[in-house]
This record gives C-alpha cells, sequence and structure tokens, in this order.
C-alpha cells in the first residue's frame, strides 16, 4: 500500500503559502534552519523529515494536517501535529539509485519507485545499482538514508555529484571532501570548483537482497 500523502501537492501549497506570506525559499531556510537547496526538493516533490514537516507548518503559523492536504482548515489539529506526523512517516518514497563509478543516474531522472516501510528516523530509501561498494553493498540492495546534508566524516552517503547520485564512504581530503568506493577496482570522486556535489543524506541501514545460488544443471548427470 503507498502513502497516501500526494508531497508534490504539499509543495505546491509551500509555495503559495511563500507567497501569501511574502517569503523567499531564503527566509524560510533561514526560519526551519535547513539550506536553500532542502526548501526547493521540498517544493519540488521529496517528503522532508517530520522535523522539517512540523518547522514548516509553524513558520507559516498552520497545522501539518493542512500542510499534508489532509484538511482545508489551516489551523485543524494544530494540537495533535506530532501524533499526526508519526502517522504518515510509516513509509518513506524509494528512489533509483545507480552506485557505479562514472555512470550514475541524473537528477532528473529521480522518480517515486514506490513507498516501503522504513526503520525509525530515515527519511529516503534508495535502490542500489552496480558493485562499487562490494561486498558491503550489492546490486539489489536498499539503502534507508536520513537527510542530513552535514555528516561526519566516515559515514556512508548518498550525494549527488556532477549530475550523478552515488552512494560512497565520505572522507576527509587536504581540507576538502572525497567520496570513496568500498570495491577497489573503483577510484575515488573528487569535489573540485565547477562539480555539483552535495549530501542528499547518511545511510542508516541496508536492506539486503536475497541471494540466489546459481546451481549446476543435474538433469544432465555428473
Amino acid at each position: 500500500m503507498k502513502n497516501n500523502i500526494d508531497w508534490v501537492s504539499v509543495g505546491k501549497r509551500i509555495v503559495s503559502l511563500r507567497a501569501i506570506n511574502n517569503m523567499s525559499r531564503e527566509d524560510l531556510a533561514s526560519k526551519i534552519g535547513s539550506s536553500v537547496s532542502t526548501v526547493f526538493r521540498i517544493e519540488s516533490g521529496l517528503p522532508p523529515t517530520s522535523q522539517y514537516l512540523i518547522l514548516i507548518a509553524s513558520a507559516f503559523k498552520v497545522s501539518v494536517e493542512y500542510l499534508t492536504g489532509f484538511s482545508d482548515d489551516p489551523h485543524s489539529g494544530i494540537k495533535n501535529e506530532a501524533e499526526l506526523v508519526d502517522i504518515k512517516k510509516k513509509k518513506v518514497p524509494l528512489f533509483e539509485v545507480e552506485v557505479s563509478a562514472g555512470n550514475g543516474i541524473f537528477p532528473d531522472a529521480f522518480y517515486i519507485h514506490e513507498y516501503i516501510d522504513a526503520p525509525v528516523g530515515t527519511d529516503y530509501a534508495f535502490k542500489v545499482a552496480g558493485d562499487s561498494m562490494l561486498p558491503i553493498l550489492d546490486a539489489g540492495d536498499v539503502v534507508f538514508v536520513k537527510a542530513n546534508p552535514e555528516p561526519a566524516v566516515g559515514r556512508m552517503v548518498v550525494a549527488l555529484f556532477d549530475g550523478m547520485i552515488v552512494v560512497k564512504w565520505l572522507i576527509k581530503n587536504n581540507g576538502g571532501y572525497l567520496l570513496q568506493p568500498e570495491n577497489t577496482l573503483y577510484s575515488p570522486f573528487y569535489p573540485a570548483e565547477g562539480i555539483r556535489f552535495e549530501i542528499l543524506g547518511t545511510v542508516e541501514s541496508v536492506l539486503k537482497q536475497m541471494p540466489i545460488k546459481k546451481m549446476k544443471n543435474y538433469s544432465k548427470g555428473g
């Protein structure tokens, strides 16, 4: 069963509320303690975290129930917002993500494959393809991600890099960062001037794909 919140409509409602309140994306980002790019992604239809959802509703002095389209009354259910958000966060959107070095999926290809059950505290799920994170991640695994644009060094992250979506280790490098694959057959990605580099979040848990053993054909004997 899919999550019944239309996040694209939520994004449009936030844009409308900003216009009504004469508020720029920069203003809203400041009020909720996030980046302008995060606000843009939310307005484009990517589900926000529970905390951001509450903060956005508070910034416009409306209820989460109204913001998510479950009521046309801006003040309906304000006293029960925390409980409402918990109910609606049982599932997260699952996106496709390519992890092979040099073969990532472009951000324009972002689409919600389905909504799936997720561990508490995670915001998105990405299906892994490729083998640059072997043996930790296999093709077909699902990584659950917590939205966090500034994760600690040494964490596994999902990031935008030069038009690709990748999952790699975040490593400190000469005052900056590099994205390190686990598979030694692949080279690190080095963010540099002119290359778009943005961390989407940290990998909090992994749902492993069940392996299938390739069996020999015994019908012919031997």
